[in-house]
């Protein structure tokens, strides 16, 4: 008698109990590492690690973790307040800021937020660069709940399976396996500066784009009517920058492009009623020396001369609770300025006065500083054109070219761009 069919039956069971077993260890390794803090939303023992801080799975968790308030944002919001924060005003504060992220994925946020969380107000933070129509959703935007087309079953499935859960929760545990990404080494305050000098050079036209950002305007509008129709309250904010990174976008012939954009805010956020502060201003923290070298301690206002430290952002939080009571205190007047249509324009007078001190007053930083852009400006300017075009034939729009019909070149200016020179 032939035994060979009972024998492939014995060996497809051992094979599916085996990958069944595999598949239960892995599941359990990741649902443990929780490197996105899904499951220990649900009371899930994990290990004692926090959940990734860039990442848009983490941020979506930790907006519906019984969060009152929500901070938003970009890096700077990342950077300037961490993930794990104190109360604020007696409520529990949350933050879902997305490190390079755009208007889409902040409206994209809002829908999330008022349908699927308890959050009753949003400090929202707006930077100019958020503003170009040609930023989409960042790669693990679409794993997130934070894309309504996600469903419950494929999310939580996929965190239990995926190559970069796996990956994430090697990591958490330790575990630096050699076909992942090496962690890379820390780079000191001024190599930190030179690289937003350099990215805010070449991406100028993630700025001066806002001559037309329709759609993100309309973007920005939606989630204003969003938050009104489900009764969350809004405080908005432009977050501090160091006057070192004002005066590369003056250079980058950007100065009134931002002034511009500030007009706008105030006038949109005056209509609605919304609170609007300013602490992108020339206040001490923002004209403190920046170090230069390598081996200069590092200013404790900044990790670089876009991104504020939790020192700063302890202080902004501070200053805005206070305002909120009409507590002003021992506060520098020009850290937090309350922009309304009646002082707006007197504002951006004050930013042009504060531009031409900090000139005067800090020579050493402005030469260091210019002996970089000195560098950076022997870049072919044309590269400056490219974001832009990118996003126009994604669009379907014509790209001017040259004699010949095609740009000079085409360089790769994404996130992941390396910004050592």
């Amino acid at each position: 008698m032939d035994d060979r069919p009972a024998d492939f039956r014995r060996y497809t069971r051992r094979l599916l109990l085996t990958a069944a077993l595999g598949m239960l260890v892995l599941g359990g390794f990741l649902m443990i590492m929780d490197p996105y803090g899904i499951w220990r939303r649900l009371g899930v023992p994990h290990a004692p690690r926090p959940p990734l801080t860039w990442s848009r799975i983490a941020a979506a968790e930790r907006l519906d973790d019984d969060c009152d308030v929500a901070l938003v944002g970009s890096s700077r919001v990342v950077f300037g307040f961490g993930v794990r924060l104190p109360r604020w005003n007696g409520r529990k504060l949350c933050n879902g800021a997305l490190g390079g992220t755009s208007m889409t994925e902040i409206d994209a946020e809002m829908d999330f937020m008022a349908d699927e969380t308890k959050i009753g107000a949003v400090l929202l933070f707006l930077d100019l660069h958020m503003f170009h129509d040609g930023r989409g959703t960042n790669h693990d935007f679409a794993q997130s709940r934070l894309n309504p087309d996600r469903t419950a079953l494929t999310y939580y499935l996929w965190s239990l399976t995926s190559l970069d859960a796996f990956e994430y929760s090697t990591k958490l545990a330790g575990l630096w396996l050699p076909f992942f990404e090496q962690p890379k080494p820390m780079r000191s305050s001024s190599m930190e500066t030179r690289g937003m000098l350099k990215s805010t050079m070449l991406r100028a036209n993630m700025y001066r784009v806002f001559e037309g950002p329709e759609q993100s305007e309309a973007r920005l509008v939606h989630l204003l009517d969003v938050a009104e129709a489900h009764h969350i309250k809004i405080i908005t904010v432009i977050p501090a920058v160091h006057a070192m990174q004002l005066e590369a976008l003056g250079d980058a012939g950007l100065w009134e492009v931002n002034k511009d954009w500030r007009r706008f805010l105030t006038a949109e956020m005056a209509r609605r009623g919304i609170p609007l502060w300013d602490f992108a201003t020339y206040h001490s923290p923002a004209r403190s020396t920046l170090p230069t070298t390598p081996v200069e301690k590092p200013n404790p206002w900044w990790s670089d001369m876009s991104h504020q430290s939790q020192l700063l952002g302890k202080a902004t939080l501070e200053r805005i609770r206070d305002g909120m009571v009409g507590k002003e205190g021992d506060w520098e007047p020009g850290f937090g300025v309350l922009l309304t249509p009646d002082t707006i324009e007197a504002h951006l007078a004050e930013l042009d006065e504060g531009r031409a001190r900090w000139q005067e007053e800090h020579p050493d930083q402005l030469a260091w500083y210019k002996s970089v852009m000195d560098h950076i400006t022997l870049i072919d300017p044309t590269v400056w054109d490219d974001y832009a075009d990118n996003a126009r034939r994604g669009a379907g729009e014509l790209v001017p070219t040259d004699a010949d019909g095609d740009r000079k070149r085409e360089v790769d200016l994404g996130d992941d761009a390396d910004l050592d020179f």
